[in-house]
């Protein structure tokens, strides 16, 4: 817990506006659900470079939230929902929508695990809807988040400042009281 406080307030302090922060960290949320794999790292030195951001902050959430054991739940997920919004809402038959050599892998990755239906396109847009939505839910959160410890960590930096000046104001008055002492004793 301590590790993960001093990475915030070493993050804090390099980055001085929150809502860049708060972006950051919403991207990384859509660059970690983005279904174009294995281009993670490269988005997310795009991104940094296009909006001026953090990148340090894009590549630690994009990696942490999309890992090897985090992978395939998110993946899956990005799929379910863009079947259905392709398939359910839209009423679009996804296997039309699909390039040919998708067809082969369906029936091979079928055959394997018994999953059917496999669909790229719903893939894609499902991976890239769901990333959207979480970057949205996250940015108001975070914003909030860091403005709050924004906050506390200016007001504690702010009182360790004034009890510092104290110190530094009581000794240098006990230096000037034995100056005083020496200077106006009798020989």
């Amino acid at each position: 817990m301590k590790i993960v406080k001093n990475f915030l307030q070493r993050l804090l302090s390099r980055e001085k506006c929150p809502e860049r922060l708060s972006f950051s960290l919403a991207l990384g949320f859509y660059i970690a659900f983005c279904p174009l794999v294995g281009l993670h790292t490269v988005l997310s030195v795009i991104f940094a470079w296009i909006f001026s951001l953090n990148v340090l902050v894009l590549l630690a959430i994009s990696n942490t939230i999309n890992n090897p054991l985090t992978m395939i739940p998110i993946y899956a997920s990005g799929h379910v929902v863009g079947k259905w919004i392709i398939g359910d809402l839209l009423g679009i038959n996804l296997a039309g929508l699909d390039p040919w050599w998708m067809d082969w892998l369906t029936q091979k990755i079928s055959y394997a695990v018994g999953i059917s239906q496999l669909s790229l396109t719903s893939f894609f847009i499902g991976g890239n809807v769901l990333g959207l939505v979480l970057a949205l839910v996250v940015y108001p959160f975070a914003r909030y988040g860091i403005h709050a410890i924004n906050v506390k960590f200016k007001a504690a930096k702010k009182c360790f400042n004034q009890y510092k000046e104290k110190r530094h104001l009581k000794k240098n008055f006990t230096k000037k009281k034995e100056l005083l002492n020496e200077n106006c004793s009798p020989k």
